[in-house]
Order: C-alpha cells, then sequence, then structure tokens
C-alpha cells in the first residue's frame, strides 16, 4: 500500500508566535537549528528579514500597531500589534 500525508518536519513545527508589548516571541523554536525569517506588513511591505533566525524574541518596538504576518522556514503566522 502507499502511504500518504506524511510531511517532514521543520524546526517551525510545533511554534507559537505573539507580539507581546514590544517583543515578537517565538515559544518552542529551537535557535540552534535557525531559520529564515521575514516579517510583513498586510500591504506585502517587508518590515525584517534574516536569513537564519538565532533567537526566541526580537523587538518590535520601531513598528505601528497593526497586522502582521511572520513567515518562519515554511510557516506563516498571523500577528496583531
Amino acid at each position: 500500500g502507499t502511504v500518504t500525508g506524511i510531511g517532514q518536519t521543520t524546526a517551525a513545527d510545533g511554534v507559537k508566535a505573539a507580539i507581546v508589548g514590544d517583543e515578537l516571541r517565538l515559544v518552542g523554536y529551537d535557535s540552534s537549528q535557525p531559520l529564515p525569517a521575514a516579517l510583513y506588513g498586510m500591504n506585502g511591505s517587508l518590515f525584517m528579514s534574516v536569513k537564519a533566525l538565532t533567537a526566541d524574541a526580537v523587538n518590535v518596538s520601531s513598528l505601528p500597531k497593526g497586522i502582521y504576518i511572520l513567515k518562519l522556514g515554511d510557516k506563516s503566522f498571523k500577528l496583531y500589534k
């Protein structure tokens, strides 16, 4: 038989992301296996981009209030500030 529905896990699997105060926090992120990350505004403008995110918290105090999309590896998160 053929087995279907099995996907490859990444370091972003099981990660929860939220903006708390002036910090973007990643819970469950393994920073020893860094992933590329990008933070976009709802209009598509790029606010942050790194080839390898090596921290589980990022200062976002300079960002205006709004809705953001975080791409972490092959996962996406909708965030509110």
